[in-house]
């Protein structure tokens, strides 16, 4: 695989930025008591569909995880720039958060809302799997990328149980 466009890095970089800023809005107003700019109606509404039992995990609410996700995402794009081995595992890194934006759109089927803002980091997350896909080379081995990176997965287990412990001990 050829490294990394400066344009592609560019792209991820950007649309992460934008993912990180509408989930560190959504984390602001997860607890809050005042409703959200985003509250339309019934139908269309960040605060019910961010305070429902979806918008955490584990007591951790998802816009916490989203936040560390493109922070993540950011890094391993920088990264594998300059290692092309990392290049499957970040690929994994993005299928999960599709796996993970596909169970919170099922939340809002069942809620029968919307929030402006999940939506909106919902189609980031898409636009950079279907960037990434795009790259996938076939010929590179998942296997010899989780070994090369067995410090960015250990940090990332940390990080997550970190958040894990903090929202669930406070």
């Amino acid at each position: 695989m050829n490294q990394f466009t400066k344009r592609f890095v560019t792209i991820v970089v950007l649309l992460s930025l934008l993912g990180i800023g509408m989930s560190t809005y959504l984390l602001e107003h997860h607890h809050a008591e005042a409703g959200s700019v985003c509250d339309i109606n019934a139908t269309v509404s960040c605060s019910l569909v961010n305070t429902s039992s979806y918008a955490e995990l584990l007591n951790v609410p998802v816009a916490a995880l989203g936040i560390l996700w493109f922070i993540f995402l950011i890094i391993g794009t920088l990264k594998t720039n300059k290692d092309k081995d990392l290049f499957p595992l970040l690929q994994l890194w993005v299928t999960i958060g599709l796996i993970f934006i596909i169970y919170l759109i099922i939340g809002e089927i069942l809620l029968r809302a919307i929030c402006p803002f999940c939506t909106v980091v919902h189609v980031i997350t898409l636009i950079i799997f279907i960037m990434f896909t795009k790259k996938w080379n076939k010929e590179q081995k998942l296997s010899i990328a989780l070994k090369k990176s067995r410090r960015w997965i250990i940090a990332v287990i940390l990080l997550h149980l970190l958040l894990l412990l903090i929202y669930n001990l406070i």
